[in-house]
């Protein structure tokens, strides 16, 4: 966050006159999308302290709605990573490779070519070859796939030949910011999925199979069912909190063993002064059990009983999945 701030301020001094609300807003706009890819994705310069999003679905809709405030590096991301006019995903002459899942839903898109960083984790240049992480990935989206429709939701609608055929197509490359998002051509119905490659940055969970196991589960059945919620609203602005809140509360749903929410809701303390809130100085706990410490804790949903439940701000909404939780299993799976 101090990067970010520190380029809000510098913007303000060196074009004063441009820094309206609207050039405050255009500023945010594309510092978020670069802190999603990484400022060297854009910049081939070094990236440091970017802001982490759990899903940058609700960033890519929004710059989907104003795509007047992207820069014209930025622009790529209004389109598909394997579109013809477009080389600044995965980059010009590099080879994509497409596996399709069993159950035939699917097609996931990668690279074993790492020049531009893309390469999917345990790639090992031998194109006859599919990488484990592939796999997993068509493994976890066909069960949340499986799971969701158990709910009553309809079947997602195809995208004609889009991405090569009628099947829903996943793109896997570099996002050192984000889990993944979700977004679509020019109607939701045309929805596609990109997740990062490794999930090398993403936070700890507590999935037995271990973290990059658990990481991709949840980011499947989050991005999944955000495909699911395009089919009813895009409208983020009104929608955003419990979109994100709902696709957090389906990972639970469909993956119970990998409780990577627990990283939203505020980490476990001993409240040894008994005032019910945690104090520099008492123990807290990391997800697994574990002492993280006693300074630097982090303030989460739990935390901030003063915030409004339909509060929107990168964090707060995936915390909410509590409220979801509570609904789900007090009334049934209808609320939704």
């Amino acid at each position: 966050m101090k990067g970010f701030i520190f380029f809000v301020i510098l913007s303000a001094l060196l074009f004063p006159e441009s820094f309206s609300r609207a050039g405050y807003y255009q500023s945010s706009l594309n510092y978020r999308i670069e802190s999603i890819f990484g400022k060297d994705r854009i910049y081939k310069g070094k990236s440091e302290d970017n802001l982490f999003y759990k899903s940058a679905t609700l960033t890519i809709l929004e710059a989907k709605t104003h795509p007047e405030y992207l820069s014209p590096e930025n622009r790529f991301i209004l389109r598909r990573p394997t579109d013809s006019n477009d080389p600044d995903y995965y980059g010009s002459r590099i080879t994509v490779l497409t596996y399709n899942t069993i159950e035939g839903h699917f097609k996931i898109h990668y690279t074993e070519d790492n020049v531009n960083g893309d390469a999917a984790a345990g790639s090992d240049g031998d194109l006859s070859t599919i990488p484990q992480f592939i796999i997993d990935i068509g493994v976890a989206f066909e069960k949340a796939y499986a799971q969701i429709q158990s709910l009553g939701y309809p079947a997602l609608p195809g995208d004609g030949s889009k991405g090569g055929d009628n099947k829903f197509d996943v793109y896997i490359l570099n996002i050192p910011g984000s889990f993944g998002y979700a977004s679509y051509d020019d109607a939701p119905s045309d929805v596609y999925i990109v997740l990062d490659n490794d999930f090398a940055t993403v936070p700890e969970n507590l999935d037995p199979e271990g973290n990059q196991k658990g990481a991709i589960k949840v980011a499947a059945a989050h991005e999944l069912f955000h495909a699911f919620q395009f089919q009813y609203t895009t409208n983020m602005a009104d929608n955003g909190w419990w979109m994100e809140a709902t696709s957090t509360w389906m990972e639970d749903e469909v993956y119970p063993e990998v409780k990577d929410y627990l990283n939203y809701i505020g980490l476990r303390y001993d409240d040894i002064n008994d005032n019910g809130k945690w104090d520099i100085g008492e123990t807290y706990y990391n997800i697994d059990g574990s002492i993280a410490g006693t300074t630097g804790r982090s303030l989460k949903w739990f935390d901030k009983p003063e915030v409004s439940l339909d509060t929107y701000n990168g964090s707060y909404e995936y915390g909410t999945i509590i409220w979801a939780k509570y609904l789900s299993k007090t009334y049934g799976t209808n609320i939704t």
